[in-house]
């Protein structure tokens, strides 16, 4: 098609710019969520050391703890989906368009 072959033209010879793109990505992905994950560890235990005084109040806290790691998580890949297509998802796009025309050439 004719989007295929303009992809195919504009990433020729950027395969290494884009995989850059995709692994600086990725890279930030896995800090990011070390660092948030690494800071509600803390956070928890600092609440939940304080907070322990009876098995009620323990019990509310570590409920409010896991509800609050699961809404920070799905924050956390919410933001991984977004970031994706807006950082690199055109050239990324592009690029396995090139290679879908490369495996068309090898096939046909």
């Amino acid at each position: 098609s004719a989007a295929l072959a303009e992809s195919e033209r504009r990433t020729r010879g950027h395969l290494l710019k884009i995989a850059a793109a995709v692994a600086a990505w990725a890279l930030m992905q896995v800090v990011l969520g070390a660092v948030v994950a690494g800071l509600m560890r803390w956070l928890f235990l600092f609440v939940l050391d304080r907070e322990t005084s009876s098995p009620a109040t323990a019990a509310v806290v570590g409920g409010a703890v896991l509800v609050t790691n699961a809404a920070v998580s799905s924050l956390l890949t919410a933001l991984s989906g977004l970031t994706l297509p807006a950082r690199c998802g055109v050239a990324v796009g592009a690029c396995f368009g090139t290679l879908a025309t490369a495996a068309q050439a090898n096939f046909s």
